[in-house]
C-alpha cells in the first residue's frame, strides 16, 4: 500500500508506523530515491521498537525535498492494522479561525486567516463543506473591506451565511512565496450552526 504526502518548505518530516505485526516501511523521494532502513542517506535517521504492546517505527527526514513522497507499507499477511502518522516542523503556519464555534443558521459567520511570515500571497481562501457534503469555496481578501481588518495588514478574511443546520468543516488554505521557495499551508476549523434563538414572549 502506497500513501501521498505533500512535503513543503519544511525544516524536518517524521513518518511513524504503528502496527499489531511485523510490517514494513519505505520511503520514496519526489526525485525518486528509494530509502529503507537498510539504505539511509545522510538526512535520514531510523529507528523502531515496541510502544503499548504494539511494534513502531519512524523515518525522521531532515530538510526534506519539497514535493509528492511516498510511504510503502507492506505486510507479509494479511490483514495486517497499522496507523501512519506523518508530522512537520514548520518554519511557519497558517493560522485561520472563526469567531465562534455556534452560530445561527443564515447569520453571516466572519472567517479570517494569517500567515506568521513574509511572504507574497498569491492564493488564500476557505473550502467549506456543509451538513450535506456540498462545498462551497470563499476566496479571502486583505483590503479592509471583507471583515479583514485593516487594508494590507496581513489579516485575510471574508464571510458566508449557513443555510442548514449542524456541523461544518472549514479548511483555509495559501499558496505564495517565502524566502524564493513557492510554499504552500492548510488549517482545518470546525463550526456548529444552530436555530436562531427565539425570544421569550
Amino acid at each position: 500500500v502506497s500513501h501521498s504526502v505533500i512535503v513543503d518548505d519544511v525544516n524536518e518530516v517524521t513518518f511513524v508506523l504503528i502496527s499489531a505485526g511485523p510490517v514494513g516501511l519505505s520511503l520514496q523521494s519526489p526525485s525518486g530515491e528509494s530509502i529503507t532502513a537498510q539504505s539511509l542517506n545522510a538526512n535520514v535517521s531510523y529507528d523502531s521498537g515496541e510502544w503499548l504492546d504494539l511494534l513502531a517505527q519512524a523515518y525522521i527526514v531532515k530538510e526534506p525535498v519539497p514535493g509528492v513522497w511516498q510511504a510503502r507499507v507492506s505486510a507479509d499477511t494479511e490483514p495486517n492494522h497499522f496507523m501512519l502518522i506523518v508530522s512537520a516542523e514548520n518554519t511557519f503556519v497558517l493560522d485561520g479561525n472563526t469567531d465562534e464555534y455556534f452560530n445561527p443558521v443564515s447569520e453571516k459567520v466572519r472567517l479570517r486567516a494569517t500567515l506568521d511570515t513574509d511572504a507574497t500571497i498569491t492564493d488564500m481562501r476557505a473550502d467549506i463543506t456543509d451538513p450535506n457534503g456540498s462545498r462551497e469555496t470563499v476566496a479571502f481578501c486583505d483590503d479592509g473591506l471583507h471583515e479583514d481588518d485593516l487594508p494590507n495588514d496581513g489579516v485575510y478574511g471574508n464571510v458566508f451565511s449557513p443555510s442548514l443546520e449542524g456541523e461544518y468543516t472549514i479548511v483555509f488554505s495559501t499558496k505564495g512565496v517565502a524566502g524564493g521557495r513557492e510554499f504552500s499551508r492548510t488549517d482545518l476549523e470546525s463550526i456548529y450552526v444552530v436555530a436562531p434563538t427565539v425570544p421569550a414572549q
